[in-house]
């Protein structure tokens, strides 16, 4: 059964574009490719062009059961290393990913220093135009008057400031959108990056 519903997440995950990476606790021992069901996924990943990244042992019983897999085209995974800290009967497995952080966009900021006006002096100046204004044309120039005034009392300032939002490509965005939990220790991760 878990043959079969794993050749169709890889058929699945091969029409996919995107960086991939599958990890998890598969169960499976890797670390005997001679038994049936470690050949049958293995094949699997060899007919997808995949390959599994952690060769060391991943249980405190010594069998690889945790996996990382990604395309075998890909340079992502460029290397896996087991740590036993954890008080677990599984290893953490670390791995170093071949990705770049895309450079914050910068955007184009103008501003006004609203605090700085003198409110007295731009209310009187303001009273004056507006009421040497006829009424007729008052609605015309009413928001020209007004911008003159605050040109004057408060110009407008630009700066250039990184932008804080993440891009729409970004690393931290992509994997927000694009984790897949396959089994319940299972995760598939599909990254659109440039």
């Amino acid at each position: 059964m878990f043959n079969s519903e794993f050749n169709m997440l890889l058929d699945y995950y091969n029409l996919c574009s995107g960086k991939l990476i599958l990890l998890g606790d598969m169960n499976i021992h890797f670390d005997q490719p001679h038994f049936p069901q470690p050949k049958q996924i293995l094949q699997a990943l060899c007919y997808h062009s995949l390959i599994q990244h952690v060769s060391q042992p991943t249980h405190c019983l010594g069998h690889t059961l945790d996996w990382l897999i990604s395309r075998d085209t890909e340079n992502l995974v460029l290397e896996t290393e087991i740590s036993s800290a954890l008080p677990s009967d599984h290893y953490a497995v670390l791995c170093s990913l071949n990705l770049s952080v895309p450079p914050r966009k910068k955007r184009l900021i103008t501003c006004r220093n609203i605090r700085a006006v003198d409110r007295n002096k731009f209310c009187d100046e303001a009273t004056l135009l507006l009421s040497s204004t006829s009424p007729s044309d008052l609605s015309l120039h009413f928001d020209l008057i007004l911008r003159h005034l605050l040109d004057k009392y408060a110009p407008t300032s630009s700066r250039v400031c990184p932008d804080r939002a993440l891009p729409r490509g970004s690393l931290l965005t992509s994997l927000r959108r694009s984790v897949h939990v396959v089994r319940p220790n299972v995760v598939g991760v599909l990254l659109n990056l440039p």
